[in-house]
Formats: C-alpha cells, sequence, structure tokens
C-alpha cells in the first residue's frame, strides 16, 4: 500500500509540472484554473476512500492549489511584463508619429531607430506577439496583443490615448 500511495503522489507532482509547463507555454493561466478545482476535489475524495496517512493525503491536496497559485503568479508576472513592453511600442509609435507625421504602416519601420527590436509581450510560446493596425488613411491606429488566450485582447487606442480590453 506505500509503494502504491508514493506512485500516485510522484504521478501527481509529475502532473502538476506538466500542468504548469502548459500554461507557461500558453501564457495564461486557463488550464490550471479549471482543472485544479476539480483535481483538488478529486485528490480529496480519494484520500477519504483510501485512506492514504497524513503526508500524503497533504501532498494530493497541496500540488493542485501549489499548480493553482503558481499559474496566477506567473500570470501575473507576465501581464506586467507585457504591459511594460506595449507601453515601450506605444512610446516608440508616438516618437514616429512626431518625426514623420503619420503613423508606421508596421512594427518593422520602428527598429532600429525608435526601437532596438519589436518586443514581444510575453514570455510564452503561443499568443506572444504584438498586433498593430495603422488604421489607413481614416482609421484609427492600435496597438493589442492576447492577454487571455484565446479571446481577451487588450488595446491602445492612440486616439483616446487608453488601454481597452476587448473579448
Amino acid at each position: 500500500m506505500a509503494q502504491f500511495s508514493f506512485l500516485n503522489t510522484r504521478a501527481s507532482l509529475v502532473l502538476g509540472v506538466a500542468v504548469c509547463a502548459f500554461d507557461a507555454a500558453d501564457g495564461s493561466f486557463l488550464l490550471s484554473l479549471f482543472a485544479c478545482p476539480v483535481w483538488l476535489l478529486t485528490s480529496l475524495a480519494r484520500s477519504i476512500c483510501l485512506k492514504p496517512g497524513l503526508a500524503v493525503a497533504s501532498v494530493r491536496a497541496t500540488v493542485p492549489i501549489a499548480v493553482l497559485a503558481v499559474a496566477l503568479v506567473n500570470d501575473s508576472v507576465q501581464r506586467h511584463l507585457a504591459m511594460g513592453r506595449a507601453e515601450q511600442v506605444v512610446s516608440a509609435i508616438r516618437e514616429y508619429r512626431d518625426a514623420n507625421g503619420l503613423y508606421p504602416s508596421d512594427l518593422q519601420q520602428l527598429v532600429p531607430k525608435h526601437l532596438p527590436f519589436v518586443p514581444r509581450p510575453k514570455y510564452a510560446i503561443t499568443f506572444n506577439t504584438f498586433f498593430y493596425t495603422s488604421g489607413g488613411s481614416e482609421g484609427q491606429p492600435s496597438l493589442w496583443w492576447i492577454d487571455v488566450p484565446p479571446h481577451g485582447k487588450r488595446s491602445y487606442n492612440f486616439h483616446e490615448a487608453r488601454w481597452s480590453v476587448i473579448d
């Protein structure tokens, strides 16, 4: 029985690392947000039914809570980084407009004079790109990125000089 409990605890830890890795790669917390409450309830139910001992039951309950906490902290750090980088891009776009009398047609026009390179909003494998539209001759320029995949977008409107969230 002790060997069986150890294997389940180790599997729980491996699953925790996998969920954290997926959320970090995705640049969000969505998998953890949905999976961890179910995982916690399942772990508690298994511990009640199987009575593996206090140490194993504690690990089973702690791992999903820790995974969700890590995902939420990662998301907070990623959002903070993205906003800082977005402000740099907005400033560079304004500098370009002031120097040239019009907005750039794409972000690469900011390099190297106004930015050394176009930064990525987040450290993630997916959803890690700034999108920019100059608005053409009549439209409104905007800068945006996917804040909470797949739909939550943070957008900057240059005419109104403000950030908003688009769903």
